[in-house]
């Protein structure tokens, strides 16, 4: 149950903050590597980040 839960959460998220999360937590890539598979900087792949678990906290809180 948490991990539907947890995946319809995922599913709601923009775009690129999905992928970037995905990335990180799932293929255990680097910011740099994320930030250089999807032409952003590291300071934007650390916002989405940031980003992300904000809004999947508060949907799952």
């Amino acid at each position: 149950m948490i991990f539907q839960r947890l995946e319809s959460a995922v599913d709601t998220l923009p775009y690129q903050r999905k992928k970037v999360l995905e990335l990180s937590y799932f293929e255990d890539k680097s910011y740099q590597e994320i930030a250089e598979e999807l032409g952003i900087s590291k300071n934007t792949v650390k916002n989405h980040l940031i980003k992300a678990r904000i809004n999947l906290r508060d949907r799952l809180s």
